[in-house]
């Protein structure tokens, strides 16, 4: 049971004439209609205040969750690279190999034309017109042609 206690207190006016006029159509006292303005009044500014001190708490949680998604969203992007990063080069690993294969075979291949050239050459023309030739190329690639090529035709 609810103790009750006696206000006495002016108010405004038209308060008052509110409280009547609210009282005669609910059919309720100007006592009981007071009560529940008051009691509504006072939750509504409890409410207020507790919403300034928890807004603050409010702000710290949604920010914590989102600095938490956020990382976790990062990471998993950062793993979704990895992965498609790995992709790419274990398929292009393969065509690396293809390809150094191929220039492989190609070096072979000039080896051994090389190796053919030289004493063609020196049969054909003359053994200096030919170490001169190879001279001439190894000018003119920048590179020195291996002597066991032209060792070997001579």
């Amino acid at each position: 049971m609810v103790i009750k206690k006696r206000l006495d207190v002016s108010i405004n006016g038209e308060l008052r004439d509110y409280i009547r006029d609210e009282a005669e159509r609910l059919g309720k006292p100007m006592n009981v209609v007071s009560d529940e303005l008051l009691a509504y009044a006072i939750a509504h500014r409890c409410a207020e205040r507790i919403e300034r001190q928890s807004l603050s708490l409010v702000r710290e949680v949604v920010s914590t969750e989102l600095r938490c998604e956020h990382a976790r969203l990062r990471t998993e992007i950062q793993e979704d690279m990895r992965l498609e990063l790995l992709e790419e080069i274990k398929a292009t690993e393969g065509s690396h190999d293809e390809l150094m294969n191929v220039l492989s075979r190609i070096l072979h291949e000039v080896r051994t034309v090389r190796r053919m050239l030289y004493p063609f050459i020196a049969h054909e023309v003359d053994p200096q017109f030919a170490a001169q030739v190879f001279d001439d190329a190894r000018k003119r690639t920048g590179k020195s042609v291996p002597p066991n090529s032209v060792s070997e035709g001579a």
